[in-house]
């Protein structure tokens, strides 16, 4: 695996697991109601999509069980139309497709330090 590949699966894990960690216990209502919790998850979930949008070509096609092109789209979602971001989706990501993309990276990624 190239470095630079593996640097943004470790991105994308990082960033999952922040998300995760930040909105861990809370409700719905309480994930909208705190500004700072629902915007760096946000951030969280564009970044996540930088790091598949940077992911080469070669990689994400010998991986297919990732949802390449959904992370790439959500990310452009966010921030191209960040007045009109939704939050259903958002909540979504969090709470359902996270959790499943941090347990594909932990497979894909090395233990050890290539």
């Amino acid at each position: 695996m190239p470095k630079s590949d593996l640097r943004f699966l470790g991105d994308m894990l990082d960033f999952s697991r922040r998300a995760m960690t930040l909105s861990a216990g809370m409700t719905r209502q309480e994930f909208e109601a705190n500004d700072a919790v629902l915007w760096a998850c946000i951030h969280f979930i564009q970044v996540v999509g930088e790091g598949a949008f940077k992911t080469s070509a070669e990689y994400c096609a010998a991986h297919p069980e990732i949802p390449w092109e959904k992370i790439r789209a959500t990310r452009h979602r966010i921030v191209h139309d960040y007045s009109n971001v939704d939050l259903d989706v958002v909540w979504d990501v969090v709470q359902q497709h996270l959790p499943v993309l941090i347990r594909q990276l932990e497979q894909l990624i090395p233990s050890e330090p290539e």
